[in-house]
């Protein structure tokens, strides 16, 4: 499913993004940092590693929980439950 229009500068959350497998995807797609959400450390540490090596670490921010963040503060959230999909804030 195609990503309607966003702002310019969204702000994107990828929650339960394990090991990070879809995040340089959605970086490189969408040119913009991505906020990746898991809350287990060894795939956020996966995650940042693999960023890290494609040049990518300084737009993929990790964090253990969104207890800190409100959905409103949001462009776009991409979760994938059994496929690829992402909605945009409304």
């Amino acid at each position: 499913m195609p990503l309607p229009p966003l702002p310019p500068s969204p702000r994107v959350l990828d929650p339960g993004c394990g090991p990070g497998r879809h995040t340089p995807i959605l970086v490189r797609e969408l040119r913009t940092p991505i906020i990746a959400v898991d809350l287990h450390a060894p795939f956020l540490a996966h995650l940042k590693r693999d960023a890290g090596a494609a040049g990518l670490a300084h737009l993929v921010i990790t964090l253990a929980t969104v207890a800190s963040v409100t959905s409103a503060t949001f462009s776009t959230c991409c979760a994938r439950p059994t496929e690829s999909r992402c909605r945009s804030a409304e």
